[in-house]
């Protein structure tokens, strides 16, 4: 079982597939609240292997849910905004995953 903590979204502005996000100390703070207000309503945050690009929204709940377990590597425990660098940081819990000593 894998337990890390990494930099999530560091503060400035990123490229995204929709255009610029510009991750502010604000913003920053409130995405951290959002996180925090979903765990208190037991919504887990799950952790992919990756992107699935050829995703479309599905009617069928479960069998969206059964086919997306396949890409779970685990889940997001924590998120949180960094007291001092003001960075999006998360902490993840993903069993089958090893960590080498640098953190990779």
């Amino acid at each position: 079982m894998a337990r890390f903590k990494a930099v999530c979204i560091p503060l400035g502005k990123h490229r995204s597939p929709d255009g610029y996000v510009n991750a502010t100390e604000a913003r920053v703070a409130k995405w951290a609240d959002t996180f925090r207000r979903m765990r208190e309503r037991g919504i887990k945050i799950p952790l992919a292997y990756g992107h699935q690009p050829g995703a479309v929204p599905v009617e069928d709940e479960a069998a969206y849910q059964h086919r997306m377990s396949a890409y779970n590597a685990g889940y997001v425990e924590n998120l949180y905004q960094h007291p001092e660098t003001k960075e999006l940081w998360l902490e993840g819990n993903a069993p089958g995953i090893e960590i080498d000593e640098d953190g990779n």
